[in-house]
């Protein structure tokens, strides 16, 4: 008598979520690798080569301080090693598990194409050290790391902001400059100007500006916010709530003053606002936990960033002060709209829209002591 066997089929192995850290970082290269070819191709190839030893010594810098602090710190402690590789590998996890090349990217992005490659130096350190390691590390921060790095060096050498750019020795405007100069101010003059010296939307868009490296991929990055969506690597709450309010009070804005109909959207597509959205202000350790806090932090978010706008001239992009007011809030906007999340959807509705509206009259305030209308 023949035994016959059973063929089982093999079993698949289920194949291992990304890690969220590891999505970000690949969503980042994809943006500068976007940007890069974009700077290629409007600036030419030293420009761009520029661009590659910006991400390649922040990177080093984001390492080297970690490793640097680590050591120092193990050293004030007293921590004995059997030999000099073991002191140099000791804190290899927690260097890993800090991420410092998520921050090193970001601001190699945020910076201009002429931007000294010291000055980048100095800002990764300074957000490693002051954004990060002195609060015990990735996870204890109280500020998003970056925000503080390029507010620092922005304050210090205030000619490598994000202003006019500099281009083989010839300073030209950014979008950003022209219309931050007027004061936000788009009336059918100064929109005549930008698009005869910029282009449309669809140029912003897609990055055939002189701009700062994150402002030269936008569709670059809309590609990547959905590919960390994909991967859960993100919630999708504070970047959507925080571009449709500048959307909505802009629009608002735009029709008190009587500015053209894609006012809005000028705003969001001058500046730094849709790469903030995406992978700034999505700081999981610097944001609201619960659902209503987040909201109410992106709401908030916008309206400060309309009203540093419209209201300060030092300050023209607005999104990166505005973030850092956000994060120092976070705990206590975390605690205080906790209870929301018990509440029905019309009270959590009426709350958000107060909110809103008060806003809405303040950036409007703001923006007619500014323009003088």
């Amino acid at each position: 008598m023949e035994v016959t066997q059973e063929k089982t089929a093999p079993i698949k192995k289920k194949k291992k979520p990304m890690k969220m850290m590891d999505v970000v970082l690949y969503a980042l290269l994809f943006v500068f690798a976007w940007a890069t070819i974009n700077q290629y191709r409007y600036f030419g190839f030293d420009i761009a080569i520029h661009a590659v030893l910006k991400l390649i010594v922040a990177c080093l810098a984001g390492w080297l301080t970690h490793v640097v602090f680590y050591a120092v710190s193990d050293y004030l402690e007293k921590k004995e090693f059997s030999s000099f590789w073991q002191r140099l590998t000791a804190n290899h996890k927690k260097i890993s598990r800090n991420v410092p090349l998520i921050t090193a990217v970001i601001i190699a992005l945020r910076f201009r194409s002429h931007t000294p490659l010291l000055l980048v130096v100095l800002a990764v350190v300074l957000a490693e050290l002051i954004g990060k390691l002195i609060w015990g590390g990735f996870g204890k921060n109280r500020v998003n790391p970056v925000a503080v790095g390029f507010l620092l060096t922005d304050l210090m050498f205030e000619q490598f902001n994000t202003m006019p750019t500099l281009i083989d020795g010839v300073t030209s405007a950014t979008p950003l400059s022209q219309i931050a100069t007027n004061g936000w101010y788009f009336g059918a003059s100064q929109y005549t100007n930008f698009q005869a010296t910029f282009g449309n939307l669809w140029d912003l868009l897609i990055g055939n500006v002189a701009s700062p490296s994150a402002e030269m991929a936008r569709l670059a990055i809309l590609i990547a916010f959905a590919f960390m969506l994909y991967h859960k690597a993100l919630d999708w709450v504070i970047p959507v709530v925080y571009v449709g309010t500048i959307l909505a009070i802009t629009f608002v804005v735009g029709l008190y003053h009587g500015f053209h109909l894609t006012y809005p959207l000028y705003h969001v597509l001058t500046g730094g606002i849709i790469f903030g959205a995406v992978f700034m202000a999505t700081d999981p350790v610097t944001i609201p936990k619960n659902k209503p806090g987040k909201m109410i932090f992106a709401i908030v978010l916008g309206i400060l960033t309309l009203a540093i706008r419209f209201g300060s001239t030092r300050f023209p992009e607005g999104m990166m002060l505005a973030l850092v007011v956000m994060n120092l809030l976070s705990p206590w906007l975390n605690e205080k709209a906790a209870p929301l999340a018990k509440k029905t959807g019309k009270v959590r509705f009426a709350s958000f829209s107060v909110i809103f509206i008060i806003g809405l009259l303040l950036v409007l305030l703001v923006s007619a002591v500014n323009t003088g209308v």
